[in-house]
């Protein structure tokens, strides 16, 4: 009986403490870990893709460094994720805010390369000739 007591006891100090102070530090953790998660799977996507680290890939790599960036950085992990992870359900918050998230890097991606291409200019065409062209 003295060891029903003596547990009781302790878990109503730990559990307060527990959901004061470890909650925070554990989801504060989980959230760097998806960062740096989303971050790695952006890389090694980019790579599998060819649009980083080929000789022939159509973006600096200054710019998917930012791009995967934009998209891992500031993913929150939350409680009721915490809770569906638990039950080994996927995140849904964090799957949402991924996917915005990821829907909005895109438009900016696209809308830079879209400037990019406004900025160059037309491209050059030579001027239309009757001339033929003999290839040997």
């Amino acid at each position: 009986m003295r060891w029903l007591w003596r547990s009781l006891a302790f878990w109503a100090v730990s559990l307060p403490l527990f959901y004061l102070f470890g909650l925070p530090m554990l989801l504060d953790q989980l959230s760097a870990k998806a960062t740096r998660e989303g971050y790695g799977q952006c890389i090694t996507q980019m790579r599998a893709e060819g649009l980083l680290g080929g000789a022939n890939s159509p973006f600096p790599p200054e710019r998917i460094d930012q791009y995967c960036h934009c998209v891992s950085d500031g993913l929150i992990f939350t409680k009721p994720d915490l809770f569906d992870m638990v039950q080994k359900r996927p995140p849904a918050a964090l799957t949402a805010l991924a996917s915005a998230k990821a829907a909005t890097c895109n438009a900016s991606l696209e809308q830079s390369v879209g400037m990019g291409a406004a900025t160059v200019g037309a491209p050059i065409t030579p001027p239309a000739t009757d001339d033929k062209v003999t290839h040997f």
